[in-house]
């Protein structure tokens, strides 16, 4: 079976698998079905939905890329152009989620953002499932030296510590364990660059909109100039960069309603997935500025909800997309566990055609969700409730500092993407007619973003 056509049928199956496992839990958990009720009144559910497509089609490539790994021992070849593509375009695509989610919360709120608020809900959002992923590494590499230390002490602690650092200087290994980040399938590398976005943002905000704050601004600077000097040794690829504007560009987009109405026409639809297809057929790798420029139409679609996308708004989808953080983080732990610690055990996994490795990819994906579900309700849906009652605690504060000097307009909730924001913040309300023609885009209720490359924005 030739890679590349092996590859459909992968994407099939595990999207089969997966949405099967999704239709059960939508069905038959009270939680799952209470949160979906919660956040469909009041999010923007193509994005909750693409987000959840776009963290399988990241394991469907790793799932690929560790065939090869097993069979030829080398991560990724010349072999992988439509995994890897696919791959590499959904994180773009996770970024593009990412800047415009920001963005567009920047220029509702201008002067009223509450950016201390901002950066506890983010590191409340990222850093909890996050650290779990990190333990889970940590004994997998203790594991795999039967619980010893083949490292000095002082050397095993600056390793976690590097991994706790969201790989921002290098994803050592750990404990001797070779090819550390293969253990999650190298989908870590994504985080650092969420995480300079977030930092970028008070600037960024300070030049380009009215969300100018001088001390957010100092701030952000300073968290820059540390990202910078921790990645000094690592470079940092700039084009990676170049699909946070494309996000941007779709937070001003939305905001026309000549062009929301047009990116929401089946020809525009039908335009741009012919020009995601052409990215992901013809492109060799998608950070370069081309496959950028041609996923974009596709992503401006995706927020002006287009018709042709209504497959992604389903309960089925938006639940994948509220659990795509866990499964971006632990897609690859399943995998490698299933590859070097569950199959060795029972066969030669070197042995194992393109048939069974399918086989087994379905298999994993359809545990995944379940396992990836407990970790939502048990570790990331606390760690987002906490960060969203510091950020209020934050607001209330500087809502009561700002009665002594004189009444403010109410605050929304800093933590709370999803919260309809007020047309005032920007200067007035949109006239009735504009309003009839705008996409539910425009009403501003969206989700929040993993990496969440998200995810991270995943």
């Amino acid at each position: 079976m030739h890679l590349i056509p092996a590859t459909y049928f992968l994407l099939a199956s595990i999207y089969g698998g997966a949405w099967g496992i999704a239709r059960l839990l939508v069905r038959n958990v009270g939680p799952v079905r209470a949160q979906l009720a919660t956040h469909g009144a009041r999010r923007q559910v193509t994005l909750d939905g693409l987000r959840g497509v776009l963290a399988l089609a990241v394991m469907c490539c790793h799932a690929m890329l560790t065939y090869e790994w097993i069979q030829h021992g080398t991560w990724g070849g010349p072999t992988m152009l439509i995994p890897e593509g696919l791959g590499e375009t959904a994180v773009m695509l996770f970024f593009m989620i990412t800047a415009f989610l920001f963005w567009d919360r920047m220029l509702d709120r201008g002067a009223t953002m509450d950016w201390r608020g901002f950066f506890v809900g983010r590191i409340f959002r990222l850093c909890p499932l996050y650290f779990l992923a990190v333990a889970g590494i940590v004994g997998l590499a203790l594991l795999h030296q039967r619980g010893h230390l083949v490292v000095p002490a002082g050397e095993f602690r600056r390793q976690v510590a590097a991994w706790l650092a969201f790989t921002v200087r290098g994803s050592p290994n750990i404990n001797g364990l070779r090819e550390t980040a293969v253990v999650v399938a190298g989908a870590i590398w994504s985080l650092p660059y969420e995480w300079l976005f977030y930092f970028s943002l008070p600037v960024l905000g300070f030049v380009l909109t009215r969300a100018r704050s001088s001390a957010a601004m100092i701030a952000g600077l300073v968290l820059m100039w540390g990202f910078f000097r921790l990645k000094a040794h690592h470079s940092v690829d700039r084009i990676a960069l170049l699909p946070f504007a494309s996000g941007i560009l779709a937070a001003y987009w939305t905001r026309i309603p000549v062009l929301a109405t047009a990116a929401k026409s089946k020809a525009f639809g039908l335009v741009a997935l012919a020009a995601l297809a052409t990215a992901l057929v013809t492109c060799r790798t998608p950070y370069t500025v081309l496959p950028a420029v041609l996923a974009t139409p596709f992503f401006l679609a995706a927020v002006c909800d287009s018709p042709l996308l209504r497959g992604v708004r389903g309960a089925e989808a938006r639940w994948l997309g509220e659990v795509s953080y866990g499964i971006y983080l632990f897609h690859g732990m399943a995998i490698w566990i299933a590859t070097r610690l569950i199959l060795p055990r029972l066969t030669d996994v070197h042995a194992l055609g393109p048939t069974a490795h399918l086989v087994m990819d379905v298999a994993i994906a359809a545990l995944l969700l379940p396992i990836v579900s407990v970790f939502h309700f048990a570790v990331e849906k606390p760690g987002i409730e906490v960060g969203q009652k510091l950020a209020r605690h934050f607001t209330r504060r500087r809502g009561a500092t700002a009665v002594a000097g004189g009444p403010l307009p109410a605050l929304p909730n800093p933590a709370d993407p999803g919260q309809a924001s007020e047309r005032s913040l920007r200067g007035g309300a949109a006239p009735a007619d504009q309003c009839a023609r705008a996409v539910p885009a425009i009403s501003r209720r969206q989700s929040d973003s993993s990496s969440g490359s998200d995810g991270t924005s995943r």
